[in-house]
C-alpha cells in the first residue's frame, strides 16, 4: 500500500506549507502615505494659522492720505489728517519721527510713541477722532519735545505704510 489515502506521508515528505497571501497594502506604500498624509496636515493647519492670525484685510493698494499744515501748539506742533482714501486699522501704519537729518525708529501708529533722537524724547501722540482703531479724517497727531521745538531745527512726522513705503510725511516748521 505504498500511496493510500489513509496512509500517513512521513514529515520530511511533506511540503511546506505557503505562507498565507496579504491582499492589504505593502509597508513601504503605507509609510508613503502616512509622510505624505502628515505632511498635508502640518500645511493645512499652518495655512489656517497664518490666515487666521492676519486679522487685516488682504490688499495690496496703499491709501493715499492728506495732512493738514501743521500748526504751533504748547512745546510742539500738531496736524490733522484731512483725508483718507480708504480708512485702514492702526496696526497697518508705522510713524517715525526726524530731527534735521536723523531719523528715530518707526513705530506702529498708536496713542503714544516715544522717538529719543540725539539723547532727546520726542513724543508722537495720535487721537484717534472716532474711536474705532482706524486712521480717518480728523485723527489728530501732535509732537510734545521738552523745552519745545528748537529754533533752527527740522522735524518731520513720517507715515509709512505697513509694508514701509512713505505715504505722507508732515514737516516743521512747514
Amino acid at each position: 500500500m505504498p500511496n493510500s489515502p489513509t496512509a500517513k506521508v512521513p514529515a520530511s515528505e511533506t511540503p511546506p506549507r505557503r505562507a498565507a497571501r496579504s491582499n492589504g497594502v505593502p509597508a513601504r506604500a503605507l509609510a508613503l502615505i502616512l509622510i505624505v498624509g502628515a505632511a498635508i496636515v502640518v500645511s493645512v493647519i499652518g495655512t489656517v494659522y497664518v490666515l487666521g492670525t492676519n486679522a487685516q484685510p488682504v490688499s495690496s493698494s496703499r491709501p493715499v492720505v492728506a495732512f493738514s499744515s501743521p500748526e504751533p501748539v504748547p512745546n510742539g506742533f500738531a496736524f490733522q489728517v484731512e483725508g483718507v482714501s480708504e480708512s485702514r486699522g492702526a496696526s497697518n501704519f508705522r510713524i517715525n519721527f526726524q530731527v534735521n537729518d536723523t531719523n528715530g525708529f518707526a513705530l506702529p501708529l498708536a496713542p503714544v510713541m516715544p522717538f529719543t533722537i540725539g539723547g532727546t524724547t520726542y513724543t508722537v501722540a495720535w487721537t484717534d477722532a472716532d474711536g474705532g482703531g482706524r486712521l480717518t479724517t480728523d485723527d489728530r497727531l501732535e509732537v510734545r519735545a521738552p523745552g519745545g521745538v528748537a529754533p533752527q531745527t527740522t522735524y518731520s512726522v513720517l507715515l509709512f505704510w505697513k509694508d514701509g513705503n512713505l505715504i505722507q510725511s508732515a514737516p516743521w516748521p512747514p
